[in-house]
């Protein structure tokens, strides 16, 4: 009988255990048989008879067929159905089934327990094994399932007696019984024999006997009460201006306060000096309030023993709110110093809020001079009012350069053909500082056999002379052709003239275009007119403001979009409006102080204090005065304001920024 049958007949159950022994007994099993033995092993070989092995995808018992194809395994109920169920055949890694899914992805396997979702991890039990037992990730208390866990609620507060007695450290702060801040007020906490609880320590009594009372007793040196009483606060409010009712609170320096900047006025709101005579270092809070107009500020603050500190802290002012009062209003600072919850000093200061557009001119303690140079904030390039007007204005500019109508860098223009009869002329004026180079050129001649003409120069008093008709010397370019450049040096500063006179050479008129490089005077009376047109045309009007809250010590202004919306100004107002302008364009401009009156002046030359250049902002409301007029009526206040016993202050507002002052926010 062959191996085979030896190896699977009996398992069809068609042979007597007579016959298969005689066919598959001892000696009659076929060499390298793994199942050659014992008649028993003969009789109950290794079978491929159940779930596991009739879905391993392996030859179990060697008979060269593998798991359904087994006859063993024909009859098992996998084989039957040929579906992937059951604990075995979903968790064995096999697609079992051939359906393309494996174990629990399986559908066959939804009801076998090892494709049944873990139970949630809560409880006392689960939340305390140490283990994941829900697998999501997260173990015991950092389960969220563990949030009503017993074992995960944190422990009450150690307070009363019985906790406070017990010896333990019942809620886990490393502090126990008495040394627990939660025990403070507990009745074993201030028995005889302790003096160092809130209570003890503020009795009058010697609870401990040891000779020393309440803050006297060293075990009572670091409760708050007592680190509060070795403390004195003095306090300042440096920024407020003193007035004889209530402080004034200065709107329109408040975004100073906290920065660094130059000037008498320390730009702090509140200061506490803190003195501490004990002898050891305090540490506790500083904080200010300024309720409706900031955010509380708080720092913490180390006093060193016998010592003293002098902190200043600034609420985070909502400029917002500030801005948008339209008269003053009533309010209060409000400071303290805190040791944990005990207040070691507190300080109420009441004030009165003062409009973004008032400005302090007097000061009981700061000079005059000082007072003005804060003006310098409402110089405002950055106003988004001014930023919008800026293209008028540099539409109007004659001299231009590398950055346009910027800076003091700026190239000549030619000037119109002019048609010149014989002997006549034209001229213009500029004024030159001492050493100061300028270049001319005729760009077109044209009439007559040679197409020439005379360029001359001279200064005021010789051109005075020669158009008398009198004999002056100037200095002079005879028969000046087409391209002809004429360079001209200032012997001293000066106003100079410069002439182009057709002469009566051959008895002609001529025509002549020209250019010449502008002065450091003609830059700044360039800007200064374009300046003066613009807001002309726009009917800017003068417009005296004389309300006061406070007195004669303060002033209401309008800021520059005010003064263009409303297309209204008074001096100071229009000073503002100018000198805002002019920093934009890359000037440097300065506000003049005289008695009573303000008007705005220029550098010739970026740093220079050397020649100013001034125009009266009022005439722009004057419809009969010319940009000229204004140019030397400014020229004039400043030498009369510059006469002895005459008052004169100026604020450049270059170096008022170097200074710290800084423009108001938009």
């Amino acid at each position: 009988m062959n191996a085979t049958f030896c190896n699977r007949s009996w398992t069809a159950g068609c042979l007597t255990f007579a016959a298969f022994l005689a066919a598959c007994g001892p000696g009659n099993v076929p060499a390298g048989n793994p199942d050659a033995g014992s008649v028993a092993d003969a009789f109950f070989p290794p079978a491929e008879a159940n779930a596991a092995e009739c879905s391993d995808a392996i030859d179990n018992d060697g008979d060269g067929q593998t798991d359904c194809e087994d006859v063993a395994c024909q009859l098992h109920a996998f084989c039957e159905t040929g579906t992937e169920t059951g604990d075995v055949l979903c968790d064995n890694g096999a697609d079992d089934d051939g359906d393309g899914a494996t174990d629990c992805d399986d559908p066959g396997c939804a009801t076998a327990g090892a494709c049944s979702p873990a139970p949630p991890e809560t409880g006392d039990v689960l939340c305390d094994n140490g283990a994941d037992d829900d697998g999501d990730g997260a173990t015991d208390c950092d389960d969220p399932g563990c949030a009503a866990a017993a074992a995960c609620s944190p422990p009450p507060p150690e307070t009363g007696d019985a906790l406070c007695d017990n010896g333990a450290d019942d809620d886990g702060d490393g502090a126990t019984d008495c040394d627990d801040p939660g025990c403070a007020t507990a009745v074993a906490c201030a028995a005889p024999g302790r003096e160092n609880t809130a209570a003890t320590c503020a009795n009058g009594v010697d609870d401990d006997g040891d000779g020393a009372t309440d803050c006297d007793d060293a075990d009572c040196a670091m409760m708050a009460s007592c680190v509060a009483a070795t403390l004195t606060v003095t306090w300042e409010h440096p920024a407020l201006i003193p007035d004889a009712a209530t402080p004034l609170f200065p709107t329109y320096i408040a975004h100073l306060f906290g920065t660094t900047v130059t000037h008498p006025i320390e730009m702090q709101l509140t200061c506490a000096s803190i003195n501490n005579s004990s002898d050891s270092s305090a540490t506790g809070d500083l904080v200010v309030r300024f309720a409706g107009y900031g955010a509380d500020a708080t720092q913490r603050v180390t006093v060193p023993a016998r010592g003293t500190s002098r902190v200043c802290l600034n609420p985070t002012f909502d400029l917002s709110a500030l801005y948008a009062l339209r008269a003053p209003a009533t309010a209060r600072i409000e400071s303290a110093f805190r040791i944990g919850a005990t207040d070691a000093a507190v300080n109420m200061q009441p004030v009165r809020v003062m409009t973004v557009n008032d400005i302090v001119w007097l000061h009981p303690t700061v000079p005059l001079e000082s007072m003005r140079d804060l003006s310098a904030v409402y110089v405002e390039p950055n106003a988004t009012a001014v930023e919008a007007l800026l293209p008028s204005v540099a539409a109007r500019v004659n001299f231009t350069g590398p950055l346009g109508a910027f800076g003091y860098s700026r190239g000549g223009y030619t000037r119109p053909a002019t048609s010149l009869s014989v002997g006549y002329y034209m001229s213009e004026p500029t004024f030159l500082e001492s050493g100061e180079t300028t270049m001319s050129a005729l760009t077109y001649v044209d009439g007559g056999s040679d197409d020439d003409v005379d360029v001359w120069v001279f200064d005021d008093a010789q051109y005075a002379i020669w158009t008398s008709g009198g004999t002056a010397t100037g200095w002079r370019w005879r028969d000046q052709v087409t391209g002809a450049t004429q360079s001209f040096t200032a012997p001293s500063a000066g106003w100079y003239w410069y002439v182009i006179l057709n002469t009566t050479d051959n008895f002609v008129s001529r025509t002549v275009r020209w250019n010449r490089t502008p002065s450091r005077e003609e830059v700044v009376r360039d800007s200064l007119v374009a300046i003066f047109q613009e807001l002309r045309s726009r009917g800017i009007t003068y417009t005296s403001i004389t309300t006061s809250y406070f007195g004669a010590g303060t002033q209401h202004v309008r800021r520059t979009q005010e003064v263009i919306d409303t297309s209204t100004g008074n001096c100071i107002d229009g000073t503002f409006l100018f000198s805002s302008l002019l920093s934009l364009m890359g000037l440097e401009p300065v506000i003049v102080y005289v008695s009573g009156h303000a008007f705005v002046g220029v550098r010739a030359a970026a740093g220079s204090d050397m020649r100013l250049w001034f125009i009266e902002t009022t005439m722009v409301g004057t419809t009969t005065s010319t940009p000229w007029q204004a140019y030397t009526h400014g020229l004039d206040e400043f030498i009369e304001a510059s006469m002895p016993g005459m008052y004169l202050d100026i604020v450049p507002i270059p170096e008022a920024r170097g200074l710290g002052i800084t423009p108001l926010p938009r």
